[in-house]
């Protein structure tokens, strides 16, 4: 009796899975039906069926239908056009590589099911306009009109026509805060630094009083500030160094910041110091803490995966990174507590031979801040 009390109890509260069937509690949000579509499409065959019987004449109730779907993919065409001139001149070799198919590709896609259907009403509009011209429109009902308007916001429902791959990148510009890029920037700011960067508690030290500690026991002089790599490809090497970067030595860690977070006991967080010798002077050494923005790592091995959404990350992966960039940015900029403490670079990470020397922008910066205090 108490063990079928204690199971009653726990499917208040808990999604089962049964062979692959969810089953939800009430308290819980089930993933919704496609009901809505379902009521529509049967108010679309009414209207459909009623203007034929109300006007008598099936093809001019044919004409009306197809003279509204012709014109809406006119209009959507015009726009696309707009579209696609703006892509050319400013993001022609940025987000497309110079190459104009893409360009057509990106702003022209349509459904197979759209183009049947876009095909299909302007041939029978063209038809009917040879034998007679326009459609006569006194011979139309009242609200045939209306009827027209909600065959269109069917239509754009089904055929998914704001799911083209132009649309879908100004809604990363328009940033709604439900997207990829903005779930990245939250975690890696709330999860991350916002944990390692400010003091996090009475006993605990910023990254500013860290690296203070680690610079007077190595008797090395560290930048204060802790960069944030942003490469364009999303692709995050083990260490920075590499036989691309040969300028650049790893050195030992900064010491360990222990957080207890999520249930984890003292979870370790620590970061990575490089030594970097310049090229014109090989004796000066600059010591910097630099990493890359660890869910971007995540990122691609996403576009790497053959599985769900994949091929949308690969279309819209320039899209995701800027964006993800954008908002850490704001995020960093608008914090007081870690403003100082951090700097992001987003950059472009490959040139004609491959991966690009990090080496060069690290000391850049460097030189740059280190000339602005002086």
């Amino acid at each position: 009796m108490k063990k079928k009390v204690a199971e009653l109890h726990l499917k208040s509260y808990v999604v089962r899975d049964k062979g692959g069937k969810l089953t939800f509690p009430s308290t819980i949000p089930k993933k919704r039906s496609s009901i809505r579509m379902f009521i529509l499409g049967c108010f679309i065959l009414y209207s459909c069926i009623s203007e034929f019987y109300e006007i008598k004449d099936f093809k001019l109730t044919l004409e009306m239908f197809s003279y509204t779907i012709a014109i809406y993919f006119i209009v959507e065409f015009i726009d696309r056009i707009i579209l696609s001139f703006e892509e050319l001149m400013n993001h022609f070799q940025p987000r497309y590589g110079k190459s104009l198919i893409k360009v057509l590709k990106h702003t022209f896609y349509f459904s197979e099911g759209a183009c049947l259907i876009m095909i299909s009403s302007l041939a029978i509009v063209g038809k009917f306009y040879s034998e007679h011209g326009f459609i006569d429109t006194t011979k139309l009902h009242k609200f045939s009109y209306l009827k027209s308007l909600f065959l269109l916001l069917f239509l754009r429902k089904v055929l998914k026509i704001e799911h083209a791959p132009i649309y879908n990148s100004l809604k990363f510009e328009d940033n709604d805060g439900l997207s990829y890029s903005t779930a990245m920037a939250n975690s890696f700011y709330h999860g991350y630094l916002k944990l390692i960067l400010p003091k996090t508690s009475g006993e605990d030290k910023n990254l500013m009083e860290i690296i203070d500690i680690y610079s007077d026991r190595n008797k090395v002089d560290v930048f204060p500030k802790l960069f944030i790599l942003v490469p364009k490809s999303a692709f995050c090497q083990i260490s920075l160094k590499s036989s691309i970067s040969p300028s650049i030595e790893e050195s030992s860690s900064l010491d360990e910041k222990k957080l207890t977070i999520a249930g984890v006991q003292k979870r370790s967080y620590k970061n990575s110091v490089y030594k970097i010798r310049d090229p014109n002077n090989p004796r000066k050494v600059y010591y910097v803490c630099a990493e890359y923005a660890t869910p971007l790592r995540t990122f691609k091995a996403s576009l790497d995966f053959s599985g769900l959404f994949n091929e949308t990350f690969k279309k819209h992966a320039d899209d995701i990174v800027l964006n993800f960039y954008l908002i850490m940015r704001d995020f960093v900029r608008n914090d007081p507590d870690i403003c100082d403490l951090c700097e992001l670079i987003y950059y472009d990470d490959r040139d004609e031979h491959g991966l690009r020397d990090i080496a060069p922008l690290l000391l850049s910066k460097v030189k740059k801040q280190n000339r602005s205090l002086v």
